[in-house]
């Protein structure tokens, strides 16, 4: 089709609102209102506009890395065609991403993106069982019209909320069949979280090759600003710290993957991958004000194009690894092969490769792919020492580096080194997985850890986290957990090559900056740790209003014993519980006096909530077995420790009048039965109970009641019926007769039995004459 330039807007022209939508969900419905998100399209032009939205399908999509990506390629995955997150891959070789089961475990397992092309193909077609699972926890969208705009609702579902993160998430290709133009996809994120969770994700749109997004960030403590580089959409973005929102983004060369900041902090180079350019940014315009020269280079279609792939600002000049591997630095604004360097020479660095620089440029360290490090010196201009960081077989993330002050240390995946690049293995504890790491001060720095799986369907039940780590000691200070893990998964042992720089902390604030899976996640931090000497660390991060459970407080209402049926009342007891005491009145809420109690992961109804006692109902249709316990203070952003309780089929407890101290034995015109009103031979009286477990039109399974010792014949009573107790939570109520032989006395104990299961023994007692 032809049409003149001054008649396109006489055409429809379909323009999505928004290219990326992200939706929340959590266990109490603190994000009720983050379940749903609509995006409209208009119709820039005139005529009539109509359009759908169906999720990409048909496999993964893949582009093939560009920008001086070499190895065995870059992952990152995503269902139907999208890309699992809004950062991109490593700098060289493959890594995993998770794709999601169904509820009845279809689909899922990991996909490596991009494959390597097999007769010029590179798409990576996902199986018929992981189309299924794609399916199966994708958003619904809802569409509905009006004359001139097209608006999808998409909700968030449930089947992806399984696990704590954002799962993959799901392209919707938007078509119109009037427009003239092809209209943009929408990406849409869904994340699960904890109700007490804090933090903040912005979202942020990358383009639509699966092999490039958000891929490296500075921190401008100066300006106040974070710089990051979007590969995706040849552009940095500029994030205001104080403002906590994005500037205008500053656009810049080919698949920028790399950033240097210089140590006066004026200038931001960038290096663009697409080709060979570096980009250099006043910082104080915010405009691109030049680039780096590059010696003419012969055509020669028999060779790869040799362009910058990471990039460091030291004092003595800018060092580039080129993406042959090759070491090159910056003279007088022109890029210049290095010249042999005693320690590495004329070789080049195996790939994928990462680097990061001192704050005041006085060193770099470059982290070669076989886990090698060589420790650059600007005093010299010189790489003075090499030395073997990470042994082999490579596990894990690989790939994470940063450089404390003045080069006092480096760190390399979590793994401490001195000055002189020796690990420090002591001092590098974590038992979970490290996906990114940044220098704090003198003394610590952060390490951004995820959940330990163990099998790519594993269900995560914890959180990724940001700890401070005393360089000292080893020992984390404090931590906190983010909304959504990085950009890459790892599993079991398997190595997952990551980008270098994915998370910087500004310490005036104690706030953590973190790439992951949908954008930037930024986390307060606990007080960041204060210089100090060795040994002087100090555990911090400890609330002193934590919320806890105490050992054996999750008990029956009934009796306040540990035996538990479906269908109770349930008392926790412990501290710091609730804000305030409060008794609910029907319809039960979820929350309330800012607190949520939820029963492997789901709220139930709270009836009475208190600083150390809050009581629940546990639905009838909870199964036996044991069962995982959280109070979540979602008004506080705290959360008890998981704890664990049993339930049974049946735990019978007789209750209490509390004014007579006898048992809760009521005649119908609902006088209590005491030692001065005795219950009589062939009186219809009710018997209140707790724990009788699941009815079946309202009636318990058959029950036997005792007014004395069970043993003997004539303590049992006649039971009419056995029911859920009229307006009361929890409770039955049992219709009996005393017969007329029976047992006599002022305190008969009271028994009750069901299935088999006896109330106890030391339950309440009542006068029968």
């Amino acid at each position: 089709m032809t049409l003149p330039v001054g008649s396109i807007y006489d055409n429809p022209i379909a323009h999505v609102e928004t290219t990326v939508v992200s939706l929340a969900n959590d266990q109490c419905g603190v994000t009720a209102d983050r379940r749903r998100a609509e995006v409209t399209v208009r119709n820039l032009g005139k005529g009539r506009l109509t359009a759908t939205a169906q999720i990409v399908s048909t496999g993964a999509s893949v582009t093939l890395p560009l920008g001086g990506q070499t190895g065995p390629g870059i992952t990152q995955p995503g269902p139907g065609g999208t890309p699992a997150g809004a950062g991109a891959g490593a700098p060289g070789g493959q890594f995993p991403v998770i794709l999601p089961q169904d509820p009845a475990g279809t689909g899922g397992g990991q996909l490596q993106v991009p494959p390597t092309p097999v007769g010029g193909a590179t798409n990576q077609a996902l199986t018929a069982a992981q189309q299924t699972g794609v399916a199966q926890n994708a958003p619904t969208v809802r569409t509905r019209r009006t004359d001139t705009e097209t608006i999808f609702e998409f909700t968030f579902n449930p089947n992806a909320g399984r696990s704590l993160g954002t799962i993959t998430p799901t392209d919707f290709v938007v078509q119109s069949p009037e427009a003239i133009n092809i209209p943009a996809q929408i990406r849409v994120y869904q994340n699960q979280r904890n109700a007490e969770a804090a933090g903040d994700i912005r979202t942020v749109p990358v383009g639509q090759s699966l092999a490039e997004g958000l891929v490296d960030l500075v921190l401008d403590s100066q300006r106040q600003r974070l710089y990051i580089a979007n590969s995706g959409l040849n552009r940095i973005e500029v994030f205001d710290l104080k403002a906590n929102q994005f500037l205008e983004p500053v656009s810049v060369g080919q698949l920028p993957r790399s950033l240097a900041m210089t140590p006066n902090g004026k200038t931001l180079y960038v290096a663009n991958t697409g080709g060979e350019s570096i980009s250099i940014i006043d910082l104080d315009k915010l405009a691109v004000t030049g680039r780096v020269k590059f010696p003419p280079a012969p055509y020669n279609a028999s060779f790869a194009l040799n362009t910058p792939s990471i990039i460091a600002a030291t004092l003595s000049g800018l060092q580039i690894v080129m993406s042959d591997g090759s070491l090159w630095k910056v003279v007088d604004n022109e890029a210049l092969p290095r010249r042999g360097d005693p320690v590495i020479g004329t070789s080049t660095i195996p790939a994928p490769r990462t680097m990061a620089a001192s704050p005041g440029g006085e060193y770099a360290m470059l982290l070669g792919g076989n886990g090698t490090a060589y420790l650059y010196e600007a005093a010299s201009d010189q790489f003075i020492l090499s030395q073997t960081v990470v042994s082999t077989p490579i596990q894990g993330y690989f790939g994470p580096v940063a450089a404390g002050p003045g080069g006092q240390y480096f760190v390399v995946n979590g793994t401490v080194l001195n000055p002189s690049l020796t690990p420090q293995g002591s001092r590098s504890a974590s038992s979970r997985p490290v996906a990114a790491v940044a220098a704090v001060n003198a003394t610590s720095f952060a390490r951004f850890t995820t959940p330990v799986r163990s099998t790519a369907n594993a269900t995560v039940q914890e959180s990724a986290a940001v700890e401070l780590v005393d360089i000292n000691t080893g020992m984390a200070r404090g931590s906190a957990s983010t909304l959504e893990g990085p950009l890459a998964s790892q599993v079991g042992t398997q190595r997952s090559n990551v980008n270098g720089r994915t998370m910087a902390v500004h310490a005036a604030t104690n706030t953590a900056y973190v790439l992951t899976t949908s954008g930037l996640s930024i986390v307060s931090l606990p007080a960041a740790p204060q210089a100090s000497g060795p040994g002087q660390g100090q555990q911090q991060g400890v609330s002193a209003a934590a919320v806890s459970i105490n050992s054996g407080g999750v008990v029956n209402t009934g009796d306040y014993s540990r035996l538990i049926a479906p269908g109770s009342v349930v008392s926790v007891f412990g501290q710091n519980l609730a804000a305030d005491e409060r008794k609910a009145s029907p319809p039960l809420p979820y929350i309330m006096s800012g607190v949520c109690v939820t029963v492997d992961d789901s709220p139930v109804p709270l009836v009475m909530t208190s600083p150390i006692q809050v009581n629940f109902y546990l639905p009838a249709d909870t199964k036996t077995g044991t069962h995982r316990l959280v109070v979540r203070a979602v008004d506080r952003n705290l959360a008890s420790s998981s704890y664990s309780f049993s339930v049974q089929k049946y735990a019978p407890v007789v209750l209490k009048n509390p004014d007579t101290g006898l048992a809760a034995v009521y005649r119908l015109n609902g006088t209590p039965v005491t030692r001065n009103a005795k219950a009589k031979r062939d009186e219809t009286l009710y018997l209140y109970a707790m724990g009788l477990g699941v009815t079946k039109n309202g009636e318990t399974e058959a029950v036997r009641l005792f007014f004395g010792d069970p043993n003997l014949k004539q303590s049992e009573m006649i039971v009419e019926e056995s029911t859920l107790a009229p307006g009361m939570l929890g409770v039955y109520r049992i219709t009996l007769r005393v017969p007329g032989f029976h047992e006599k006395g002022d305190s008969l104990p009271v028994r009750l039995r069901i299935g088999g299961v006896d109330s106890p023994a030391s339950g309440p007692v009542i006068a029968v004459e």
